[in-house]
């Protein structure tokens, strides 16, 4: 079977990295990792979630997004 992506399902998972990091606002130690969690994490989780092989998608997606979010809090 083929599988394909697509742009509706890319678009949630883009709107997810701007709206998450948003509603958890209180978790980040200031307001850069907020901007900078919505600004990394909304096209890079949206391109890895179109490019990963089918039923890859979520551990991509959950490895992906923690090594970004781990360094944003911690360089940041």
């Amino acid at each position: 079977n083929k599988y394909t992506r697509s742009w509706e399902g890319s678009a949630c998972v883009f709107l997810s990295g701007l709206v998450f990091p948003a509603l958890q606002y209180a978790a980040f130690d200031n307001f850069w990792q907020v901007l900078l969690s919505m600004l990394i994490l909304a096209p890079t989780m949206a391109y890895a979630e179109a490019t990963a092989p089918h039923t890859m998608d979520t551990p991509v997606l959950m490895t992906g997004c923690g090594v970004i979010l781990y360094a944003i809090v911690n360089i940041v």
